[in-house]
């Protein structure tokens, strides 16, 4: 085998993300994420669009272990990777929005 092939016996496995009944209020005790539940299967490849302030941000930090849920759980396994929402700047200080989940 070559540098940087990998053969199907012996790659590590794909994680999953499950996402169960996620419940987050804002500090001023206002309702976000009420009941949210997904999955990301192995090797799935999804996106999170919605309008701004729905929550789509938050639910990538409770995600990824930045912000704890208020209720509900999330289990992970494999690798999680997360990319800074604003990870540079273009023209005149304008930036640039990025969030990736893998």
């Amino acid at each position: 085998m070559t540098s940087g092939a990998r053969s199907s016996q012996t790659a590590d496995p794909v994680g999953h993300i499950d996402v169960n009944d996620i419940v987050f209020s804002l500090p001023d005790g206002r309702p976000l994420l009420g009941g949210v539940s997904l999955r990301v299967g192995d090797g799935a490849k999804v996106a999170l669009v919605g309008p701004n302030g729905t929550g789509k941000t938050t639910l990538m930090r409770i995600i990824s272990g930045e912000l704890a849920a208020q209720d509900g759980a999330i289990t992970r396994t494999g690798g999680l990777g997360v990319m800074s929402q604003f990870v540079g700047r273009t023209g005149e200080g304008t930036r640039r929005p990025c969030a990736t989940c893998w």
